[in-house]
């Protein structure tokens, strides 16, 4: 490697070093950063003077500005950005550690609604934000149980059991009158056949003229299934949201304004954008992160959201995340979001047996 690039490396690497500790010191304070609060910060390895040329070139570059004349340095929707992939890219390199931490948390975890409910409380509360976690579609899960009962004429309770202990109900319309006992041998017919299989994947097969034919399966039978199968998907067809942590987000200095307080609330009043933009994501499971003015919705331009995704069998079925202010610890989001993910994904795959 030649002088230059080496040299060239070194004021990147001390470009990085001065922009991490602006944003932290930004984050913990939410005020405008001077060159000498880095250089106390860095414990005066560095001069003022020297921080001061370093923060001109980054101010140079669009990752920091001053907001007033005479004020210090805030970070910039770009900084944020590079300081976030910059993270990233050293939290990958901690997986291993995160999943040992994962395998101790699970052990306390004994069903998906409770993993939700919890995982929701300890991101709003660890990180102070907004969480919301968005639940799996039914026709993700996998068939414990089924038991259909008849309710009136045409009309049958169906209560599904998945194998990670969700239970749902539904009330559901049968074009034919059917009664318990014939309701009963078809809840013992799909038991038998399809236990364990993905809810979407038994109407798929119950769609399948080939398949029908080589478990010698009456198509009577197979009709009226699939009705029930493909009621429960329609039924189910809008995932569930859980939000928690909304005293958290308000309390942030940046939502103190009563215009941008009131545009906080219709966040949680009105759930749609969030849930599209977490819906429009899947089935990626990466960490998405999205700061300020890159989210495309105007009521979260003045937040940053940050996602990731968990799996069920290798898919991903369902993502969680934190909305907060741009001013906030990545560092500490990125692996926490990265760490609760591998505790749901490894209690989903310990239910499943």
């Amino acid at each position: 490697m030649g002088l230059k690039m080496i040299d060239r490396s070194r004021k990147e690497d001390r470009e990085k070093q001065i922009l991490t500790h602006i944003i932290k010191l930004y984050v913990s304070k939410a005020v405008p950063v001077s060159s000498k609060s880095v250089a106390m910060s860095m414990g005066n390895a560095i001069s003022s003077a020297t921080v001061r040329n370093i923060m001109s070139d980054l101010e140079e570059a669009g990752l920091i500005e001053q907001p007033h004349t005479s004020a210090g340095r805030v970070p910039t929707d770009r900084g944020y950005r590079c300081y976030v992939d910059y993270i990233n890219n050293v939290l990958l390199s901690e997986k291993r550690e995160l999943e040992a931490l994962a395998r101790q948390y699970v052990a306390r975890m004994k069903s998906i609604r409770e993993i939700i409910r919890m995982t929701s409380h300890i991101l709003s509360s660890e990180l102070h934000c907004a969480s919301i976690i968005l639940w799996p579609s039914v026709g993700d899960l996998y068939l414990k149980h089924l038991e259909v009962i008849k309710v009136k004429a045409e009309t049958a309770l169906a209560v599904l059991v998945t194998i990670t202990n969700v239970v749902k109900n539904y009330i559901i319309r049968i074009d034919r009158d059917i009664d318990n006992i014939n309701l009963k041998q078809l809840s013992n017919f799909i038991n038998r056949n399809f236990a364990n299989h993905r809810i979407e994947e038994i109407s798929g097969r119950l769609h399948d003229d080939s398949f029908l034919k080589s478990k010698n399966i009456p198509a009577g039978m197979s009709g009226t299934a699939l009705d029930i199968i493909d009621r429960i998907i329609e039924k189910d067809i809008e995932e569930e949201a859980y939000l928690d942590g909304m005293d958290n987000f308000a309390d942030q200095p940046e939502f103190m304004d009563p215009d941008i307080t009131r545009r906080i609330l219709s966040i949680f009043s009105n759930r749609d954008e969030i849930i599209k933009l977490m819906k429009g994501e899947l089935p990626n499971k990466d960490l998405r992160v999205y700061i300020g003015e890159e989210n495309k919705a105007e009521m979260f331009r003045k937040c940053s959201i940050v996602t990731a995704g968990y799996s069920l069998c290798g898919s991903t079925v369902g993502r969680m995340g934190i909305i907060g202010p741009t001013r906030m610890n990545y560092y500490h989001v990125l692996r926490t979001l990265r760490y609760l993910s591998d505790v749901i994904d490894l209690k989903l795959e310990e239910l499943r047996g």
